[in-house]
């Protein structure tokens, strides 16, 4: 009895099946995976197309971040200077009402001037982890300190003033001069009282920074805490209003030969200081419309990278992700040809002259 060779066939139909669990394994690791390749090389044609795209979407998560980041330190300066205002017009209004009432109780103002003063130096000093936001790009140091020197400098004076060293008009322009009384001795650090600061930025787009500087030494918040300190000091240093010819003796009020020269003294102070504080308040809204125009243009832009980012992602997609469905089918496919591969391989296996015949 002889046989039949089936060598050929045989080798022939082993390779299809070889072939066929190749394809086999390769849709079990896409389906694993949910991507078309393990490495960009196996993209083919589509590799440039992903390969910009990812880099175009790592760029945009940056930028993203960056504008979160901005977003919530301007959000936490904007809450500061609205405390600011909010303790600085209840000031404005205390001393309205006493004028109005004709009463000046200047030891009820001189207190809430001294607590405003403390509690402003803690707002501009407002940090977003170690990060001062108020230091213009000097980060990292405090951008005002108490340091006694705005205390000394006004007491000094004061006493001049009350001593008749220098008249009112003097003294007025002795404390609203910035070139008599400047930054350093306000208490602000040497960076912001040098101007040697930059402006702070943030990187939103290629091209596109946006500035949302707002420094603690700016006139709006350099003259409030020159105006509660005056208060404050003219508290500490005066008795009271001078209200009688009946005095006593040793009764400190401001300098003059009268009662009516003393209290056209104070008065003239005690409105010049009045106008310092209501000017700081409305120059205030700049600073606070400056910061609401750089984080509404941020927000703006960082929504336009969310919706770019969608686009990006669904092209890395198109070429990268496979389709699961389509791969269900293929391996639902591959199975039914391996199977039937099997069974041709075993009845070739099979062959003889016997069966032939």
């Amino acid at each position: 009895m002889g046989g039949i060779s089936t060598l050929g066939q045989s080798l022939s139909q082993i390779g299809r099946i070889n072939d066929l669990q190749v394809q086999l394994s390769t849709l079990e690791r896409q389906l694993a995976s949910q991507k078309k390749a393990s490495l960009f090389d196996e993209l083919g044609t589509g590799v440039l197309l992903t390969q910009r795209a990812r880099a175009d979407f790592s760029s945009l998560d940056t930028y993203i971040t960056n504008t979160k980041t901005a977003d919530r330190r301007i959000d936490l300066m904007n809450l500061a200077i609205d405390e600011i205002r909010v303790q600085s017009e209840g000031l404005q209004g205390a001393l309205q009402v006493q004028t109005q009432e004709g009463e000046l109780e200047l030891e009820s103002i001189g207190s809430y001037a001294a607590n405003l003063r403390e509690f402003m130096f803690d707002l501009l000093n407002q940090q977003d982890g170690d990060r001062y936001l108020f230091a213009g790009s000097d980060t990292g140091n405090q951008p005002v300190t108490d340091t006694g020197t705005l205390d000394t400098f006004l007491d000094n004076q004061i006493d001049n003033w009350i001593n008749g060293v220098i008249d009112t008009d003097t003294l007025i322009n002795n404390f609203t001069d910035d070139t008599v009384l400047n930054d350093s001795i306000v208490g602000f650090s040497s960076a912001l009282s040098s101007g040697n600061t930059k402006d702070v930025t943030v990187r939103v787009d290629e091209r596109i920074e946006v500035d949302y500087t707002v420094r603690a030494n700016e006139e709006a918040f350099r003259n409030v805490i020159i105006g509660v300190a005056l208060f404050d000091r003219l508290n500490l240093a005066l008795d009271g209003i001078n209200s009688s010819p009946d005095d006593p003796a040793g009764f400190v009020t401001a300098p003059g030969a009268t009662v009516e020269e003393q209290n056209a003294n104070f008065y003239q102070i005690f409105d010049t200081v009045t106008n310092f504080l209501n000017s700081a308040l409305d120059d205030i809204d700049d600073s606070q419309f400056k910061l609401s125009a750089a984080q509404a243009q941020i927000q703006s832009i960082r929504e336009s990278h969310v919706v770019e980012k969608g686009i990006l992602a669904d092209q890395i997609s198109d070429v990268e992700d496979i389709d699961l469905n389509e791969i269900a089918v293929q391996i639902s496919s591959l199975q039914i040809q391996l199977e039937a591969s099997y069974s041709v391989t075993a009845a070739i296996r099979d062959l003889s002259l016997v069966n032939y015949l």
